[in-house]
């Protein structure tokens, strides 16, 4: 099980942000832990901002067109990369996005139970789905 926090991000209202810590490997093997945004309505695996993607030295695979909430569009570089998940590696495409914090996504969501206990403070757990 992965596991998070919701952290309150505007005092005026209830809103959250679901958070939880993931191991992304740089190019020499080595483990990193970032904090990602749980964004069900983010498509891709995960976004990382241009620094991180470099530090890591994760190569680039191409350019594609994202189409963001707003309806508004961004061509978006597609890096390859590799995360802890669910107790094994695996495979992801990392696109470059300045969003802060960097969101994870359905595709790495898949096949997955997410639970948030929606309040500040509250529990983020999300789980391997047995198989079906």
């Amino acid at each position: 099980m992965i596991s998070g926090t919701v952290h309150l991000t505007d005092a005026s209202g209830p809103t959250g942000e679901p958070q939880i810590t993931v191991f992304v490997a740089d190019i020499a093997g080595q483990w990193h832990p970032f904090d990602f945004l749980v964004d069900t309505g983010f498509d891709g695996d995960l976004t990382l901002p241009l620094a991180a993607i470099q530090q890591l030295g994760l190569p680039y695979v191409s350019m594609g067109r994202a189409r963001l909430a707003d309806e508004s569009g961004r061509d978006l570089g597609a890096y390859g990369g590799e995360v802890l998940w669910q107790d094994s590696i695996r495979e992801v495409v990392v696109l470059h996005s300045e969003a802060q914090p960097p969101l994870l996504g359905m595709a790495l969501l898949w096949g997955s139970r997410i639970t948030i206990d929606a309040h500040d403070g509250g529990e983020v757990a999300i789980e391997r789905l047995p198989e079906v």
